[in-house]
């Protein structure tokens, strides 16, 4: 049953969203020397469960007002949120949690305020924005997602990362393999599990990369295509063995032994002449699973 009807209105649900004043109260207290009372404390864990089941009524009202309270709750440094001195950042941090699901939940009415918060200067604003539009994963969004993918802060670019992934759009792939040349670890993690994530929407981008000027971009390819199991692709893989450079054949090996078709059987034995060590091996062990 909703904490507060229709006739209370959007603005009291907004500000119930708040710290009750048993907040106020505890911290004075233990500032002042005092030692909560077990009922205090028990009143200060029940401030926090109730601001979560606002923040679901929040997210359960389809109101694009409902945005700028819930990202604010979200995007605020879990030390700087007010919920007591005794709530421990796991805590706040499951009610910040509650906010992205509420945003999430407000659906394609959410959108164009989202996409604006891409814009914003606060970065944590910035990478809540981009994470609650994967989970809301509207078309209108991807364009946007990927020039966050280009944010200056690394977080920001990874929660775009994974967004693409999850909004499974084909117009999110180059930009993908891009940013598997990131700066920074986390985004080039996100960037290859928001490729898997697309799955069958990246298989023909995939595959046309294969025969990229960029020998890197061959072999992310390649390596991603036996991620996703295409088989639908295997001649195109069987193709990159004979690329000029050692680790986009390597990668290709790799694949083909992951999709496990036998189509690749003579092409893959023909390998254990290839120059390169690491391509003999990758194609020695590609046999072995398919002989598996």
């Amino acid at each position: 049953m909703p904490l507060f009807g229709r006739k209370t209105g959007f603005n009291a649900l907004v500000t119930s969203l708040g710290p009750g004043d048993c907040v106020e109260r505890a911290t004075s207290f233990v500032e002042l020397g005092g030692q909560l009372s077990g009922d205090q404390v028990a009143e200060l864990r029940e401030d926090l469960s109730r601001r979560e089941s606002v923040a679901r009524e929040l997210g359960a009202t389809a109101d694009p007002r409902a945005v700028e309270p819930l990202l604010e709750l979200a995007a605020t440094p879990a030390m700087n949120v007010r919920a007591g001195p005794v709530v421990t950042l796991s805590d706040v941090e499951r009610l910040q949690a509650s906010a992205v699901d509420a945003l999430g939940a407000l659906g394609v009415e959410a959108v164009p305020s989202l996409v604006t918060t891409l814009s914003d200067t606060d970065g944590r604003r910035r990478a809540v924005a981009a994470s609650v539009l994967g989970l809301i994963g509207d078309s209108r969004a991807i364009e946007p997602l990927i020039e966050a993918l280009r944010d200056g802060e690394y977080k920001v670019r990874e929660s775009a990362a994974e967004a693409l992934g999850l909004c499974r759009d084909s117009r999110a792939t180059h930009p993908l393999l891009t940013a598997l040349d990131d700066n920074a670890p986390s985004v080039r993690d996100r960037s290859r599990q928001g490729l898997v994530s697309l799955g069958e929407h990246a298989t023909g981008p995939l595959t046309d990369a294969l025969e990229d000027d960029v020998a890197r971009v061959r072999s992310d390819a390649a390596r991603l295509l036996g991620e996703i199991g295409a088989a639908e692709t295997v001649e195109r893989l069987i193709g990159a063995l004979r690329d000029d450079v050692n680790f986009v054949r390597e990668s290709a090996a790799t694949s083909l032994g992951e999709i496990g078709s036998p189509l690749a059987r003579d092409a893959l034995a023909q390998l254990s002449s290839d120059p390169d060590p690491d391509v003999r091996r990758a194609a020695s062990t590609a046999l072995q699973k398919l002989a598996g």
